[in-house]
Parts: structure tokens; sequence; C-alpha cells
């Protein structure tokens, strides 16, 4: 239950403040993506493969249930090609969300940012490996 609960906070709690003004802001938007492309990383086990991100500095991953399946275990391959043992901590498949525990507490981490800000129409992105 308490897994769970963690687990949704920070589903709500992604969000990446990217959003431009205009046209003119598109770099902003470029920049900002590259800022969190080091905390993506690709997922792999027996069979399967997709993709996560760090959300803390503690070295959680953030992924969708689907990626993991009932594996235990997950090798996880940084953005600088560097590979890591992770445990999947507690899959919630019904919310299609996952979150594994990383073996290295040192890795890159996106910055989660409160959900309150969001406004409907604003630009969203997806990250992946």
């Amino acid at each position: 239950m308490i897994r769970t609960a963690v687990l949704l906070c920070l589903t709500v709690a992604v969000a990446v403040p990217l959003y431009a003004q205009d046209a003119q802001a598109q770099n902003v938007k470029i920049d900002g993506l590259s800022t969190v492309d080091p905390a993506v990383v690709t997922i792999r086990g027996p069979g399967f493969d997709g993709a996560g991100f760090v959300v803390d500095d503690a070295g959680h991953i953030l992924t969708a249930a689907h990626v993991v399946r009932k594996a235990k275990r997950v090798e996880v391959k940084l953005a600088g090609g560097a590979r890591r043992s992770a445990r999947v901590t507690v899959a919630d498949t019904g919310r299609d969300l996952a979150l594994l525990d990383s073996d290295d507490a040192a890795l890159p981490s996106v910055t989660l940012s409160p959900s309150t800000g969001l406004r409907p129409g604003q630009d969203v992105f997806a990250l992946g490996a």
C-alpha cells in the first residue's frame, strides 16, 4: 500500500516545465529536454526491453509495468552506455507503472516539479530510450 502511494506521488509529481510561450522559444524546449536525457535509461530483461527515467538521487527509476512484466531484477543501461542492475520494487499493472531500485544511487535524475502549474493544452514530452 505504501509503495503504491509512493509510486502514485512520483507519477503525479513528474512534470518537466518546458512550456514555450511562442514559436521563438522552441530552442528552450530542446535545451530543456537535453538536460533530461542523461536520466533516461533503457531497461532490459529476459525477452523484453523498454525505457524509464531516474526520478531521484537515491537511484529510483520510473517505468511502465508492461516493460518489466513479472521480472524481479532487470538490467538498466544508462545514457552513456554503462550497465547497472536494478530490483523491481513495485509494479502496478492497473496503472501500468513500475518503480525500480537501482544498485547505484549516483545516477543523474530528472527534476520533479509539482503538477499544479500545468494548464490544459500545454505541451507534453514523452521520455524514452
